[in-house]
């Protein structure tokens, strides 16, 4: 069996490839101007589509974007919405021209049903499936949650449909792939979070 101190893992024995990948992930924000091979993009599609959902329902919906001007377009529509706070923290975080994907020129929007109580979680699920599938591929990710903002505004529904969304369905999370620019460093974790009972 397994023990991991998540708080160190360096010299850590990986026991398999997949706990490995695990490990090495890291959200990057510094991406290269490439797209993601098409072949390993449709093996990352797959791994989501084979994500667990409750009942087995499946229902989620995939949307990738690669044309610099719909990302751009996407990007502005979310950049007025954010908070002042988080502004701050994007320009930190990537200069002030940032970009909410931070170059990424591969694009995957995860949307689920709207109001369906276990929608977020099945997405998220499949959310998670394709960023360690990118990892194990050499491709990096970085799940931007605050794409989803836009798609909660009056004209939320008309982009949407703008971006063949289908009806009923809204964006939750937006996963930028693509390859490292820069060096990524692993944030420290934070304790206490495991309890044990016998």
């Amino acid at each position: 069996m397994l023990s991991v101190h998540c708080e160190k893992t360096e010299g850590m024995n990986f026991m398999n490839q997949t706990i490995k990948h695990i490990f090495n992930r890291r959200s990057c924000r510094n991406f290269k101007a490439e797209q993601v091979p098409q072949s390993e993009l449709e093996d990352i599609l797959n791994c989501g589509l084979s994500a667990p959902s409750a009942m087995n329902a499946q229902n989620w919906h995939f949307t990738v974007i690669s044309g610099e001007e719909k990302i751009e377009w996407l990007d502005e529509l979310n950049k007025p919405l954010l908070s002042p706070e988080g502004k701050v923290r994007m320009i930190e975080r990537s200069g002030e021209k940032f970009s909410l994907f931070y170059g990424a020129h591969t694009i995957v929007l995860v949307s689920g049903p709207d109001g369906d109580k276990f929608g977020y979680m099945n997405c998220a699920f499949a959310t998670e499936n394709m960023c360690i599938a990118a990892e194990s591929m050499g491709l990096n990710s970085c799940i931007i949650g605050l794409a989803a903002m836009v798609f909660d505004t009056d004209k939320g529904a008309e982009y949407c449909t703008e971006l063949d969304i289908p009806a009923g369905y809204k964006p939750h999370y937006a996963i930028c792939l693509g390859y490292s620019a820069g060096e990524m460093t692993a944030p420290e974790r934070v304790g206490g979070k495991v309890t044990y009972i016998d």
